[in-house]
């Protein structure tokens, strides 16, 4: 009969694993040994605890006197579950996580034994125990459900609608009588729903309520960070930093309303968007600080270029002159705007057209004693100014540089009382020059 013959072919599958299961735990427990000091990345209490509401509906829905092979099985399952909870006390966690999940599937395997829920009688032709199979089946999917529609992606949720599919044919085959092909399809929708049931737990701990409140706290603690980072003038920054704030709305929402999955991805997104405008914030603060330190340049070398001008200064060199202001101007206007790349190209431009003007006055001898006298005080300033900021710096390469401005700046004046008003402008231009490197030197320190 087909019920004497599944009783002893199960009996006999069971009578070998719990024979060797001792074996098997054994050796499975000595090779994780060597990882216990890992650390898992997925909830491990909450693996315990939901193996101990396993264990419990299983004890629960257990016969009254069950068969010998049920008690030998779940006291295995209890020893484990206990080991498996004071490792989790030792901090050993990567071995409670293996004891309490092989706990829990010995436990659900109990739970699929024929014997578990009634006495198989060998008189039986076989339709007694499919229809046991078949109602189980029907429980498990009623119980995962809301699950998979919940955490479940889109593989799990086409083969959970897969496995509805193959029960309701299981079904169809019981209510025709075709008892052996019932069976076979129902202990395949057995064996897809443990799968299912594992894929779905996994999900959950990744999806669950803590996993995502905890995502979503992180995800406002980076946009806080980023509003204290992201300044006005970075209006790219300020744009990711808006479409983050408006992406974490809708992750709450889609949260708020039972799809974390779509939540997940969105808070990830937000991350992400927040910590690309702090870092864009991050480099536009320090392009911005050497683009400062250039218009300060630029603008020392147009003053110098003006006070070349005279009478008998050729018209193009005002024009150049001219030009370079405008350019700065526009360079300034830029960087306000936040476009920091067009501001440092227009300061480029604006600084090589002053060192034009200022050049072609010097070798158009447009120079007078008038014109250098100012120069020169102009230098003196700039090194004055510079001294305090650099000696508080501490920056040895900084001083040497001031030192090295000094100097030039000698020369500058012995030439101008040697009338020498041509050599006097270049050494002082070259001693601001030097002052100016110095003073960022000092900054960069």
């Amino acid at each position: 009969m087909f019920s004497g013959n599944l009783k002893r072919f199960e009996d006999t599958v069971f009578g070998i694993v719990f024979a060797s299961l001792p074996f098997l735990v054994f050796f499975g427990l000595f090779f994780l040994a060597g990882s216990t000091f890992g650390t898992p990345s997925v909830n491990v209490e909450y693996e315990l605890n939901l193996t101990d509401e396993i264990i419990m509906r299983v004890e629960e829905n257990m016969l009254s006197e069950p068969p010998q092979i049920i008690i030998d099985n779940m006291s295995i399952v209890t020893d484990m579950q206990s080991d498996a909870w004071h490792s989790y006390e030792d901090n050993q966690q990567m071995l409670a996580l293996n004891m309490t999940r092989q706990a829990r599937e010995i436990a659900l395997r109990v739970e699929r034994m024929p014997q578990y829920r009634a006495d198989v009688d060998e008189e039986d032709d076989g339709h007694e125990i499919v229809l046991r199979v078949l109602e189980q089946n029907t429980e498990t999917i009623e119980e995962l459900a809301p699950a998979v529609d919940e955490f479940g992606d889109e593989i799990i949720r086409e083969d959970f609608a897969a496995v509805v599919e193959m029960q309701n044919r299981a079904w169809e085959m019981y209510s025709s009588e075709s008892y052996v092909i019932s069976g076979e399809l129902a202990q395949l929708v057995r064996d897809r729903l443990q799968q299912i049931r594992r894929a779905t737990i996994e999900a959950e701990q990744r999806f669950g309520p803590e996993r995502l409140d905890a995502a979503i706290e992180r995800a406002r603690e980076m946009i806080f960070y980023a509003e204290n980072m992201v300044f006005p003038e970075a209006i790219e920054a300020v744009e990711l930093l808006s479409t983050s704030i408006d992406i974490l709305g809708e992750a709450e929402f889609y949260y708020l309303n039972g799809k974390p999955r779509e939540a997940k991805k969105l808070i990830d997104e937000t991350i992400q968007l927040s910590q690309r405008s702090i870092e864009i914030a991050r480099h536009g603060g320090l392009a911005i600080e050497r683009m400062e330190d250039e218009f300060s340049r630029t603008e020392e070398l147009i003053a110098f270029a003006e006070e070349s001008i005279n009478s008998k200064t050729r018209p193009e060199v005002k024009e150049m002159i001219s030009r370079a202001t405008e350019l700065l101007i526009e360079a300034q206007s830029s960087l306000g705007n936040g476009s920091v790349d067009k501001a440092q190209k227009l300061v480029i431009e604006a600084r090589r057209m002053a060192d034009l003007a200022k050049r072609s006055a010097i070798e158009s001898g447009d120079i007078n004693k008038w014109n250098v006298e100012k120069a020169l005080d102009n230098t003196d300033n700039i090194i004055e100014h510079s001294r305090t900021a650099i000696e508080d710096s501490n920056s040895p390469e900084a001083m040497d540089l001031l030192e090295r401005a000094i100097e030039v700046q000698a020369k500058a004046r012995e030439h101008f009382e040697a009338e020498e008003y041509k050599e006097a402008l270049s050494s002082s231009r070259a001693s601001a020059d030097v002052a100016n490197q110095a003073m960022k030197t000092a900054k960069m320190d």
